[in-house]
Parts: C-alpha cells; sequence; structure tokens
C-alpha cells in the first residue's frame, strides 16, 4: 500500500515556529525537501539581510520514509521527525485521506540533502524577534458534520504559532510548497465517499437547502455513465440527483434569485445533442427534475457573470459571442426582470473600458452599499450605475508587482485569479473593501512554466459622504499589495462567517484551458494547501497556511460554503498530463469526480460554539430582531455578533453571489441568552433573497440557520 506522511506543522520553504536568532557561525536548518540549492540560499537572504546569511548543503545519513520528498519529514525508526527533531509528523494517511490505525511498514529512501542559513562569522547576528505567544491549548476532537455517513478526520495537533513578521520574499520557481507562517489553529481535508456524477465546472448552492447544483461540459468519464451535464448532491442526504437541460450550459454565468430559485444565464454552442444554450436565460427551482428555459438574451455569452440587484433584477455582464478566445466581444450588458422574463434591457459597455479589459471574461463584480456596481476585469474597472449605464468614477488601476516589479500580472481568464468583498461592518459604516489574489503573469501565454503570482490586492472603498453628492467614493491611496504563501493561478475563495478569507484550489504555474494537445491541463504543480487570510490583522502578517488536500484542484474546480461553516470543495476537468512535485492522489479518470470538505481552524472549538435555538425565518430592511442561543457543548457560551451570509454561485475562480453583512447589535443579554440585532438598513447593503444567519463567539461561528430577508 502506498502511504503518504502528513504533517502537522509544515515545515516547508520560509516556514519555521519563530524566527530564531543566529549567532556568529552557527546554522538554521531549513528542511530536507529543498534539492534547489539558489532557492534556499534567496530563503536566507531574505530571512537574514545581504551580508548576513549564505548557504550550505550537508549530505544527510540515510533515513526510513515513507516518501522522501514529502514536508521535510522523515521516520527515524518509529518515531516521525523534522529535520529539528521534533515530533511533527505523526500521522500517517492512505491515498484515499483516511488515517491508518496502526503504524505503517516503512521502506528506505536515498539519501537526502538538507539545506542550511548559516550566519557568517563576521557581521554581527541579527536582533531577536518578539518572543513569540504560547501554543495554542490542543483543540477538543470535532463533531461529525451534519449528519455525516462518514467521520469528520481529527484534527492534527495544534502547530507551533507563527514565527513574526518577516520581509517579503522571492518567489521561488516551480514547487508545490508555500512558504507562509502556519495558521495556529488545526484544519483538514475529507474526501467524502460519495462522487458527484458530473463536474462541478460550476457549483451553486440551492438556498434554503444543504444541496448544491453542479454543472459541465458533455464528457464520456461519468462514473455512471450518464450523459446529463447538471444535478445536485445532498450533503446530509449524501443523495445524487440528475437533472435534465434544455441546452449547453458550460462556462454560463448563474446567481440565486431573491425567490430562492436559481437564474443560468449564457452558455455553450451546440454539442454532444445538446442545443445552444449562448442566448439561453433558464431558473432552476428546488425539487424540479430539469432547467427550465425562460428566454434569450440578446446576446450570445459565453463567460457571463450574473448579479443580483437590489431589486430583484438580474444584472448579465461580459462573456464572449462565441466559445473560445478571440470571438467577438460583446458591447452590451443586459438587465434581465423575472417580473417581466420574456426580454431583457441593453446598455451600451463604456468603449475605453471595453477596450481596456479586451474580452470581459467573468468580471469581478460586487454591488456596493452606496447604491452602485463595482465593475472590474483585466487590471480596470469602473464604479457604474447599470441601470442607467451611466460609468461615475474610474477604479485605480493595479500596480506594479512589488516582488517582480518588471512583470505585468492580471487575473482575467487564462490569468485566472479570484476576488471577494470582505465583509460589511456597521461599525466601519458598511466601508468596502475588494481582496484579489493569486492571478499569473501576461506573459505566460507563451511560456507556461512561469510561475503564477503570489500577490493579493487590497482596495478600501470608504462609502460617499453627504458633502460629496452622494457618487464620490475615497479610494484610500488605491490597492495594496501584499505578499501570500504561495503563487496561485485558479484559486477559489470563501469568504467565512467570522470575515476571513479562506483561499484554495488552482496550480502554482500555467494558466487556465485546455493544453493544445489531446485537452490536457495547461498548468503544472497543483497547489494542495489552503490558506487564510485575516482582514484585521497588521499588513504582511494576514497570510497564514492550512492543511493541504491529497487530490488536485485546478482549471473547472469550485468551492461553497456549507451551513455548518465548512467548504464543500469539488471539480478538475482537466486533471491529467501535470507535473508536481509533492505526492497527491491521481484522479481515476480524465475528470475529477471526488467531493471533499475542508474544515476551517474555527469548526473545531466545540466548546465554545455557540448553537442557534431561535430566529425568525424572515425579516425586513432595518428591522429589530432577536435571536436565542445555546451552545454546543457549554451552555454558558457567550456570543459577540451575528451575520448574514449568501450562498455561493461559483465558477471559474469567482462567487458570484459572495457577500457577508455583520448585523448592528442593539441588545445582548448574555444570561438570557438573548440577542437582538437590526436587519441591514436597505436593499443596496445586502439585495433580497435568502441568507445564511450565523452567531458568533469572536472567531467560532454556529451552524446556520436560513432567514429571507426583503420586503413583505
Amino acid at each position: 500500500m502506498f502511504l503518504i506522511l502528513m504533517t502537522t506543522s509544515l515545515l516547508t520553504r520560509g516556514t519555521t515556529a519563530a524566527t530564531p536568532r543566529l549567532s556568529s557561525g552557527e546554522g538554521l536548518l531549513l528542511t530536507s525537501t529543498w534539492n534547489n540549492y539558489a532557492e534556499a540560499e534567496q530563503f536566507c537572504l531574505a530571512t537574514y539581510g545581504l551580508g548576513l546569511a549564505s548557504w550550505d548543503v550537508l549530505d544527510a545519513r540515510p533515513v526510513l520514509a515513507a516518501q522522501c520528498r514529502t514536508f521535510g519529514c522523515w521516520v527515524d525508526g518509529d518515531k516521525s521527525i523534522s529535520p529539528w527533531g521534533m515530533e511533527l509528523c505523526p500521522m500517517v494517511f492512505t491515498p484515499d485521506g483516511l488515517p491508518l490505525p496502526a503504524s505503517p511498514q516503512l521502506s528506505a529512501c536515498p539519501t537526502l540533502q538538507r539545506s542550511v542559513c548559516r550566519v557568517p562569522a563576521q557581521p554581527p547576528a541579527p536582533p531577536s524577534p518578539p518572543p513569540p505567544p504560547p501554543s495554542p491549548p490542543s483543540p477538543p476532537s470535532p463533531p461529525r458534520p451534519p449528519p455525516p455517513k462518514t467521520p469528520a478526520p481529527s484534527p492534527p495537533a495544534a502547530p507551533s504559532p507563527p514565527r513574526p513578521p518577516r520581509p517579503p520574499m522571492t518567489p521561488l520557481a516551480k514547487s508545490s510548497v508555500p512558504y507562509a507562517p502556519l495558521n495556529p489553529g488545526p484544519s483538514a481535508f475529507q474526501m467524502l465517499k460519495e462522487q458527484s456524477m458530473v463536474v462541478a465546472v460550476h457549483m451553486v448552492h440551492i438556498p434554503g437547502t444543504d444541496k448544491y447544483l453542479y454543472m459541465e461540459r458533455p464528457s464520456g468519464y461519468h462514473p455512471d455513465n450518464s450523459r446529463e451535464i447538471a444535478g445536485s448532491i445532498d450533503l446530509v442526504t449524501r443523495e445524487w440527483k440528475h437533472l435534465q437541460t434544455p441546452d449547453g450550459l458550460f462556462c454560463c454565468g448563474h446567481v440565486q434569485m431573491s425567490n430562492g430559485s436559481v437564474a443560468i444565464v449564457g452558455g455553450h454552442k451546440e454539442n454532444a445533442g445538446f442545443p445552444s444554450g449562448l442566448k439561453s436565460i433558464r431558473t432552476y427551482t428546488n425539487g424540479q427534475e430539469s432547467l427550465v428555459k425562460v428566454t434569450e438574451m440578446a446576446w450570445a455569452r459565453w463567460y457571463p457573470s450574473a448579479t443580483l440587484l437590489p431589486d430583484s433584477q438580474i444584472l448579465i455582464m461580459g462573456g464572449t459571442q462565441d466559445v473560445g478566445a478571440g470571438t467577438a466581444r460583446n458591447p452590451y450588458y443586459e438587465v434581465w426582470n423575472p417580473a417581466t422574463p420574456s426580454v431583457t434591457q441593453q446598455h451600451l459597455v463604456n468603449p475605453d473600458y471595453l477596450n481596456r479589459v479586451r474580452q470581459n471574461y467573468y468580471p469581478f463584480n460586487f454591488w456596493l452599499p452606496s447604491g452602485l456596481l463595482f465593475n472590474y476585469c483585466n487590471n480596470n474597472g469602473w464604479l457604474m450605475d447599470p441601470y442607467e449605464g451611466r460609468y461615475v468614477q474610474a477604479l485605480p488601476n493595479r500596480p506594479r508587482s512589488v516582488i517582480s516589479p518588471s512583470t505585468v500580472y492580471t487575473t482575467q481568464f487564462p490569468y485566472t485569479g479570484t476576488a471577494v468583498m470582505l465583509m460589511l461592518k456597521p461599525e466601519d459604516n458598511y466601508r468596502v473593501d475588494i481582496l484579489q489574489m493569486g492571478g499569473a503573469d501576461i506573459t505566460a501565454n507563451n511560456d507556461l512554466t512561469i510561475e503564477a503570482c503570489s500577490e493579493s490586492l487590497r482596495l478600501t472603498i470608504d462609502l460617499p459622504g453627504a458633502e460629496a453628492n452622494g457618487e464620490w467614493h475615497n479610494m484610500n491611496g488605491g490597492w495594496v499589495v501584499e505578499f501570500m504563501g504561495s503563487p496561485r493561478v485558479m484559486p477559489d475563495s470563501i469568504l467565512l462567517p467570522n470575515g476571513k478569507v479562506i483561499l484554495l484550489n488552482g496550480a502554482t504555474q500555467g494558466l487556465a484551458g485546455d493544453a493544445s494537445s489531446g485537452g490536457g491541463s495547461r498548468a503544472d504543480f497543483p497547489n494542495f494547501f489552503a490558506e487564510v487570510y485575516d482582514p484585521d490583522a497588521p499588513v504582511n502578517t494576514r497570510w497564514s497556511t492550512l492543511a493541504r488536500s491529497q487530490i488536485a484542484r485546478m482549471y473547472h474546480s469550485t468551492t461553497a460554503l456549507t451551513t455548518n461553516g465548512t467548504i464543500l470543495v469539488s471539480g478538475c476537468d482537466r486533471c491529467t498530463k501535470y507535473q508536481s512535485d509533492l505526492p497527491f492522489s491521481q484522479s481515476p479518470a480524465k475528470a475529477e469526480y471526488r467531493n471533499e470538505i475542508f474544515y476551517p481552524p474555527y469548526f473545531y472549538d466545540t466548546w465554545n460554539k455557540p448553537v442557534i435555538l431561535d430566529a425568525p425565518a424572515r425579516v425586513r430592511y432595518n428591522e429589530q430582531f432577536t435571536i436565542l442561543w445555546s451552545g454546543e457543548e457549554n451552555a454558558n457560551v457567550p456570543v459577540t455578533a451575528a451575520v448574514l451570509v449568501a450562498p455561493s454561485s461559483t465558477t471559474h475562480s469567482f462567487n458570484t453571489n459572495q457577500r457577508a453583512v455583520k448585523l448592528l447589535p442593539v441588545f445582548n443579554d448574555q444570561g438570557a441568552k438573548m440577542l437582538t440585532v437590526r436587519a441591514p438598513p436597505t436593499k443596496d447593503h445586502a439585495p433580497p433573497q435568502m441568507y445564511m444567519l450565523f452567531l458568533l463567539n469572536g472567531d467560532i461561528y454556529s451552524r446556520a440557520q436560513w432567514v429571507t430577508l426583503g420586503d413583505y
């Protein structure tokens, strides 16, 4: 049986429990996986400064290991150790992600080489960093996800706290190993026994349920040999249901509607017996056997974004008029009103903007509390009024890279990155923060070995004051660039109920799309690791590395938040013919039908987890309402806040319906366990639809209850 060593405290590039002080002549052993001496030197120089570091390579004695190049850990006899001798690799997993109950039989690996940061004798040692915080207590064992047939994996032991801030580091080429600090909390991936029967190229959380709509292109690889291109999975019953569809869905846009249905717009040309869906507007409602075609748009659209507007209309923007790069752009966007469903309203896209963004694939659109649309694509964007077709205020262009100033990065297909609007908070006057993550170098189209972008960008937008005539927004100096934990193209981002962002999936080099030879991947070195972004931490200390998956999730992978605050991870239909420098579980087919659940660190603390006992099913805007709570294990658990989170609608690294709004507290009776809050003030703050209501105890959150927000 092939075995994989899993570490609970990843010893990778630049990741240590705390960067220690090195005296003259001393050295620091980094990892046993470094074969590239130049990369070791880059890290030493970045960590300790020019003139204070050099590099050396020592031959290691032969060691016993299940996999020589896994996480910088090896096995000495029956004891798992790291290069520093700490017990950091106690868990052994099989390729399907299940821990083994007994010690495995391990075989010898060849001699490894280990890299050392060594301070020369002449220069003084660098100053000591501040002492690290104490190690967190071991978390309690997690409960099963509700109600799983397979128990959640036991979380790994809490690793040492992350090291203090360090200067940004030059990205290191061609590796899937991250180099951000570790998050002190546990996290884990669990592979479900139940497969999907279509690939989750498109994933939509069906409002009011624990069901998820999957859509894809025609394929001959389905596990049950079916030919359907749509279906749903129920995470409670773990049942799969095939759904009929009137036409081609591949590369469509979609978003949840105010009435609880799902709108699906655009799609693919005629293919494999499915009529063209390029102009189609369809809906799906829970319980139906089929997607229903309602009408057609005025323009054919491949790769459009769909956005729920505050008056329940659907904005349809972007995409090309045929399949594939280089086809005709769409000079108009459209607005579809479900109340008068037969026609759409057309508005001209700003010609200068369209010339700059070129093909306008899946633009990053977010509705702002000020009543304008944030519209951004290919490093350009506007605040605009889509109802009147007015482009009100230009957004700051993407700044130069900090890591590589001569490189031009972008985030639109095929250089695909991801974006999210961070949680809107009443205490911040609902200030808007947009976060972009990952992407690729624009020259990667000519060289697929170029490393992906390892930076995130954050733009803070203050809403207009009364003196600004209601439309001018302060952009606070433009985008702020930060160093992420690792390079990523095709990542997915999920906004958690506590406001933090989980980043996962993607690759560390290459581009999105189908390879020209054989339909394989255009990307290599899958990024198996999850990362977390803390928006309230100081700049350059916000990213931390979490657990890793065993499954490559690259082109056409998707994620969605669940009602218990975990993350459903699925998809990847170009999952063969790629390189990886880490062991992984190969997809049994050309496409990936296996589903995973990712457990963030905040899931496991059941002692401090609140439970919603009672909350209204419907609330009006600005309405005051009361939530009753208890604790999952501790009856005296406090509650600090309540949050509304919109259900996910994800494809091609963009979640078009992602939104979290913190509710204004009115009265918090901890003794009676009653929290009174006020609903979002207007439809601009939270467009009318079904939301998941979560209670927070600091960063720990409850399971959600569905609440419909609107005018009744």
